[in-house]
Formats: structure tokens, sequence, C-alpha cells
């Protein structure tokens, strides 16, 4: 993705962050199973783009990483499970900024839900 003419993975700094999974059973009375969200797509949009810019898969330990952006306000976002049905296709998101060259900016964990 360009903007200004410039593609968005050309920076050189590095978002990461962690996804947290609580797994519900069919009974939503029990306590979730709760760990690391596996192979879970998380989505960067950059600025005031209207659609994501990059999507990455976390690993195995529920981390992720967007290499190479540029400086600029960034929203991440992962999908979440409406456990109790009342909003489908519901999202997670935290709001990061990066002010310099060759920053490590480190995201709140995001928190989803999966029935």
């Amino acid at each position: 993705i360009t903007y200004k003419g410039v593609d968005i993975d050309e920076g050189t700094s590095t978002i990461r962050g962690y996804v947290e999974l609580s797994n519900y059973k069919s009974d939503l009375s029990l306590e979730p199973n709760v760990g690391p969200a596996q192979e879970q797509e998380v989505y960067l949009v950059y600025e005031n783009h209207i659609t994501d810019d990059i999507r990455v898969r976390t690993s195995f330990n529920g981390y992720y990483e967007f290499k190479n952006v540029l400086k600029g306000s960034y929203i991440i976002y992962a999908y979440t499970d409406d456990v109790f049905d009342v909003v489908p296709n519901d999202m997670v998101y935290k709001k990061v900024v990066v002010t310099e060259d060759k920053q490590l900016v480190e995201v709140a964990t995001l928190k989803i839900d999966k029935k």
C-alpha cells in the first residue's frame, strides 16, 4: 500500500504485541480457557485509511509483529466473537503512534473471545 509515494512497509520501525484468547466452550457459565491466540489474524491500518493496510498472523505464542513501518498513527485490530450473540464480527483495537525512525512500539494486549 502506498502513501504519499512511499510504501507503508518501507519504514524502519516495528510495532509488536500479544493477543490473548479466552476460549469459551458451549456452556458460557464456565470459566473460559485463557492463553495465547495462535494463528490469529491481526490487522494494521495506517493514518486515516478506511481498510487494513497489512495483515499478519500471531505465532504459536500469541505474539505478532509489523516490521518496517513508517512514522505515523496506526490502529491495530483483531476480530473477536461475541460470546453472547449480540454483535457479530466485533473487533478489539488499540491505537499506536510511531514518532521516530527505528522505533519499537509495544502494543497493549489485545484480548479476544472465541466460542
